[in-house]
Formats: structure tokens, sequence, C-alpha cells
């Protein structure tokens, strides 16, 4: 048996580690950069961060970011389910493992798989201490990949909806499009020939505007797909320039008709919000475009989609990224049965 007895450190703030230490660790990993950190601090500015390493050997070998948080956008389809969830949790906050406004763990684990699996146990086993001194309802780890199995004292569920991913080879756009079977080519031409034809404008900069129009835009979508709106929207628009920024917007004159935010961690990019005018046709389509477009000019190497329009992103060479599995723990036994009622609508 592995004789694993790491120094555990606490930190509230990255600046505690320094960058060089935080991207080491980091390993440079999707949305784990110290730059990424930052942004989600200040966005987060009402979530109280917690940051441990487990150092062995002098050398740090393991992270967890834990968020405690009473804003969380719950998946849950019924609305008077959701609100009543949501005044729950309020009171009784949540306890998140994860990356800051990323679809992305916020684990960083040693590749040993024995070293691996005792790091996972010591960090669970934490997190939860942490979240009961918090006085946390749940501590949860989600979009971890499948291989990682629970501890004893903690269960595991499977989002319905997996994340997308597009990946890239150092090409570019038209590269990209030489790919894509002849169909998918064709409507790449039809969709923007019918976007002209409305006289639908894209254009792209590197600084948010007209954020209350796009607030509106975004809740849309929201509405739309009776999905949560995201608590900390108008707060990531508003800093999005700490966090490479790419803000694409359709207008037809000087109406917005929609609008997408794309963020970037070095090379890899996600689109972070969207926002669309449904009586106006073909946005959706030339804000996907324009995403990978311009993730490419910039030299991108991924591009996450988000959930939804599975079959539209498949053709555009979308795939499933398969991060989403959930590990959490209750504070107590009723709270669990809470848990697993809420999963089941």
């Amino acid at each position: 048996m592995l004789d694993f007895n790491p120094d555990i450190r606490v930190m509230r703030r990255v600046a505690e580690i320094g960058q060089e230490q935080w991207d080491f660790l980091s390993q440079k990993m999707p949305f784990t950069s110290y730059h990424w950190y930052r942004f989600g601090e200040t966005v987060l500015a009402d979530d109280a961060p917690t940051y441990v390493t487990l150092d062995w050997d002098g050398e740090p070998v393991a992270r967890a970011t834990f968020w405690l948080t009473r804003k969380e956008p719950l998946p849950i389809k019924s609305s008077p389910l959701r609100s009543l969830a949501r005044h729950a949790f309020y009171r009784a906050p949540l306890f998140f493992c994860r990356s800051p406004l990323a679809k992305a763990a916020g684990l960083i684990l040693p590749a040993d798989k024995t070293l691996r699996r005792a790091a996972f146990e010591q960090l669970t086993q934490f997190g939860l201490q942490m979240a009961r001194q918090s006085r946390a309802s749940f501590v949860i780890f989600d979009y971890l990949e499948p291989a990682l199995t629970a501890p004893a004292a903690f269960d595991t569920y499977q989002f319905s909806e997996a994340e997308t991913v597009l990946q890239f080879d150092g090409e570019d756009f038209e590269g990209y499009l030489s790919r894509l079977d002849k169909s998918a080519r064709k409507d790449y031409h039809r969709h923007g020939n019918r976007a002209r034809d409305l006289g639908i404008v894209i254009e792209t900069a590197a600084e948010v505007s007209r954020i209350d129009e796009a607030v509106r835009l975004i809740d849309a979508v929201n509405c739309k797909y009776n999905s949560a709106p995201h608590p900390y929207t108008r707060q990531i628009l508003a800093n999005a320039g700490l966090a490479q920024p790419i803000w694409i917007t359709a207008r037809m004159d000087e109406r917005l008709v929609g609008c997408g935010l794309v963020l970037g961690d070095g090379d890899v990019y996600t689109l972070a919000l969207l926002g669309l005018d449904y009586s106006v046709n073909y946005v959706y389509f030339q804000l996907l475009y324009e995403a990978i477009r311009s993730v490419l000019a910039a030299g991108g190497r991924v591009l996450y989609g988000g959930t939804g329009a599975y079959e539209i992103k498949q053709r555009l060479g979308f795939q499933a990224n398969h991060n989403n599995q959930i590990v959490f723990a209750a504070s107590n036994p009723v709270l669990r049965y809470v848990v697993h009622q809420l999963a089941a609508n």
C-alpha cells in the first residue's frame, strides 16, 4: 500500500501561490491557468474560493479548487422545483470543486495511477470536511472523467448532456471548411447567403459592448429552453477583458439580433454566452461560424461549444467531451435523498 502522507496547504487567492507555481501544477490543462483563476475571482466575487494543494517530497503533486456558492444555475427543467432548490441552497450553500466559469474540473491529479487514486481520496475527504465547516449542504466534484471512482462516502451521477468540443490541427478557416463533408460546406454557403439577404452583419471585437441589449438576448435563449439563467452573466460580460475575449455581434442596421462571447485560456477557447433574437433566422449559424473563424485566427487549438444543438455541431466537427461525471456527498441523509429526487426531474 502506498505511504502517501502529503503536506496540505490551504489558500484563498491565487496570488498567495504565485503565477509560476500555480501554472506549473496546472500543466496547461484547459481553464486552469493563473490568469483564468484571476478572472474567476473577479467575476465570482460573492463566491468564496478555497484552494488546496498536496505537496509530497517538497513538490506540489495535486490541487483542488473549491467555491462556496449560493447562486448555482441548477440544471432543473421544472421552474417551481428550481426556485425551491435555489432558496434551499441559498440558506445551505453548495461547495463545488471546479474551475471557475468553465465546464472543467477543479482537480489536478498525478499521472501515476496509484498516486492519483490516493490524492483523489485525500482531496475528496478534505473537501467534505471543509464543506461541513462551511455549513454547506453538499460538496460536489463535477466535470470529472469517468475513470475516477467515488470514495465510499460519495455518490456518482452523470449529466444527461455532454459538453461539445472542436479540435483544430494548425489549419486556417478555409482548411477547416475543407474537412467538412459536402453537405455541411453547402450549408455554410447557403446560410451565409440567406443572412446577407436579410441584412445581417456579423462583427467581432476585443471588447464587449451593448451589455444591456446583450443580456436581454441571452435571457431569451434561457427562456426558450427553460434553462436557469447564469447568475453572473452581467459580471462575465463586464470583466471579459481578463480572459482573451472575442465578442461577436449580429446586427440588422443598428438593431442587435445576436451575440456570442468566446473566452480563452491560452490556446483553448469556450463559447461562454450566446444571445439570440428568435424573430430573425440564420443568426445562430453565423455566430457559430464566426466563433470558429475567430478562434482559428487567434491561434486556437480547441473550441468548447457548450451543450445542445448536437446534430448541428456534429456536422461542424464537434464531438462529445465525456467529462460529465459528478461525485458528491451530502452533509446528512435527508439532503442525499433530496438530490436524488432533483436528479430524476
